[in-house]
């Protein structure tokens, strides 16, 4: 017994030490790059112009190196030329987290920014969908077989997604309440029980819709209906967070052995980051309560604080920068409402705040890893202006220092020169 009990402990210890190791990076290599208060790039500066600091402290880099690919140049600190990598950028569309109206828009403007390209542009592009990864191993640098992929990315989409369609009727009877094990005839009015999920209701403006539904079925049990169904509604938001973070780590990881900086340019609908509040006001609303009603507020608020550390941490260690691009259609809540009456105005302000909460993480992740958050907007031209803005850059390495195995350091880079803006991954976990 005592040796089973012994081994176990080593077990345990041993797989402690393989997760703190995985999180370990011990050397920084960060890819800067320096704006002006105008947004203009910035190519003068030297290594005497940066202070870093690492957990506060300062630290003393013995790497410095420019990248300058408008002139296709790489030099070092003493001003010798180096080999410049190549420039190589990762989409990926992440289209689950997307309303089926928004992802048909989404892959017809990538289509069209696809098709403005080059026919043969001096870059390589992976195309990866972020749930389903990705239908070529390669890399292309050309438009045509781009457009190629970006097509079975998009049969697939509507293969595995189908489009909400209201019902005729008033009745709203497909909207997804939960509660007890028993379906129920929702043209019986004043049924005490609920039905059960039959698909997912993904957005605000359909939780919306399910609660009309709770309000209109079961009369004074509609405030257990919409409470379940907000329960649900939250649990998916959960779910649907959690899963984003776990893909973008293990994309962060997943081109860990090209070299230089990975360009990430993330296409999504957002997510909820460490806050969600919304989708209970909207619930407060319809029970007529208060937004600041303490008995709906406790469960399913988001705290993604870790998660979102290891997504920063994984940049760190792999060069990866984020550059991301909401697709959420924020005026979907607006013209889907079925507020009535005095309701109006708060509905607004709540569909609102929905859209800027789902905006967090995607915004988060791109201030975190040191690129560009780009708002809802066209996307082609967005996604111009990310990569060709991605042209000039300094790269400061230095030793990570000893510190407590495991802890999160964070890492700030400031330029002596007041008025200029630099944007850098931002921490790591250390060794």
């Amino acid at each position: 017994m005592w040796l089973l009990m012994i081994l176990s402990s080593l077990l345990s210890q041993d797989i402690e030490f393989t997760v703190d190791e995985a999180l370990r990076v011990e050397y920084i290599m960060l890819d800067i790059v320096a704006r002006d208060k105008s947004g203009n790039l910035v190519t003068d500066l030297q290594l005497s112009d940066f202070e870093i600091r690492d957990q506060g402290r300062a630290v003393q880099p013995d790497v410095f190196q420019i990248l300058d690919y408008r002139t296709g140049k790489a030099l070092n600190r003493d001003g010798i030329e180096l080999d410049l990598p190549p420039r190589e950028f990762i989409l990926a569309i992440d289209t689950e987290s997307a309303r089926y109206e928004e992802g048909l828009e989404t892959f017809a403007h990538l289509k069209a920014f696809v098709r403005g390209l080059d026919r043969d542009y001096p870059f390589k592009i992976k195309i990866i969908s972020l749930e389903r990864d990705s239908l070529k191993p390669e890399f292309v640098n050309n438009s045509s077989q781009a457009l190629e992929e970006l097509k079975e990315l998009e049969e697939r989409f509507v293969r595995f997604n189908k489009p909400y369609t209201p019902p005729d009727s008033e009745t709203h009877g497909d909207m997804l309440l939960f509660g007890g094990s028993n379906t129920v005839d929702l043209s019986v009015r004043g049924d005490s029980d609920f039905s059960q999920l039959n698909e997912t209701v993904n957005h605000l403006g359909q939780l919306e819709k399910a609660f009309i539904e709770c309000e209109r079925r079961f009369g004074r049990a509609f405030g257990e209906c919409i409470y379940d169904t907000l329960m649900a509604f939250m649990f998916q938001q959960e779910n649907r967070s959690q899963r984003i973070f776990g893909e973008l780590e293990k994309l962060a990881y997943k081109f860990e052995a090209l070299e230089g900086m990975k360009t990430l340019l993330f296409v999504s609908a957002g997510f909820a980051f460490n806050q969600n509040t919304t989708p209970y006001e909207l619930a407060a609303l319809y029970m007529g309560r208060s937004p600041n009603d303490q008995s709906l507020d406790q469960p399913g608020k988001l705290y993604l604080e870790d998660l979102f550390r290891r997504v920063a941490h994984a940049c760190t260690k792999n060069r990866v920068v984020f550059h991301t691009f909401n697709v959420l259609d924020t005026d979907s809540g607006f013209q889907h409402s079925m507020s009535r009456g005095t309701r109006d105005h708060r509905s607004f302000r709540i569909y609102k705040g929905y859209a800027f909460e789902m905006s967090e993480g995607l915004r988060g992740l791109a201030e975190e890893s040191g690129g560009r958050y780009f708002g809802k907007q066209d996307l082609g031209p967005a996604l111009v202006e990310a990569m060709e803005g991605d042209t000039f850059f300094y790269v400061i390495g230095y030793p990570a220092p000893e510190g407590k195995p495991g802890k999160f350091h964070r890492i700030k880079v400031k330029a002596k020169t007041k008025g200029i803006k630099l944007s850098h991954r931002k921490g790591y976990f250390g060794r």
